[in-house]
């Protein structure tokens, strides 16, 4: 769930890749159901698994659609922009006031997303390239080793919300 910049409240519906849900839902500010985009598939404008959304400093949604190892990006109507598969396995994704952009993934390994490392992944929301790269935590499990929730604060610093470890990892600028 989140705000978007003119007050409504987005919803990504389903958590399941079996489908069949995979749309957004739009609520006004007071709760009254506005409409819904995407449909449950992998096409652009398609979802599996809606996992996060972010807004950029233009006004685009940036939607974690982790079942389908991408980012889709979406304009202010919400109309579909471009997908972005550099970011890995998408489980959370934050995006700062300076457009540098903040993806989880988690889940990547041999059965989900084969090449892709797991980790944090940061690029500019702006052209999609990627800047920074941190690996996930050492472990001999096979997903859950980065987090699921991230957010930065003013400083910089990097919070990432840990179900493998049951805390927080924070990571600092040096």
């Amino acid at each position: 769930m989140i705000v978007a910049p003119n007050g409504e409240i987005l919803v990504s519906e389903g958590h399941s890749a079996a489908g069949p849900h995979g749309r957004i839902s739009r609520f006004s500010s007071d709760g009254a159901f506005l409409g819904s985009f995407g449909e449950f598939g992998s096409g652009p404008g398609q979802f599996r698994i809606a996992h996060a959304m972010a807004f950029d400093s233009q006004g685009r949604l940036f939607v974690a659609d982790r079942g389908n190892n991408r980012v889709q990006i979406f304009d202010a109507n919400y109309d579909f922009v471009d997908e972005w598969h550099q970011f890995g396995r998408p489980n959370d994704i934050f995006i700062d006031g300076g457009d540098v952009m903040y993806v989880l993934d988690s889940e990547s390994g041999d059965e989900r997303n084969p090449g892709m490392p797991r980790g944090l992944y940061i690029g500019n929301a702006r052209d999609g390239s990627l800047q920074a790269y941190i690996p996930a935590h050492e472990t001999t499990g096979p997903y859950g080793t980065i987090g699921e929730g991230v957010t930065v604060d003013a400083e910089g610093n990097i919070f990432v919300g840990e179900v493998s470890i049951n805390g927080m990892t924070m990571f600092t600028r040096r």
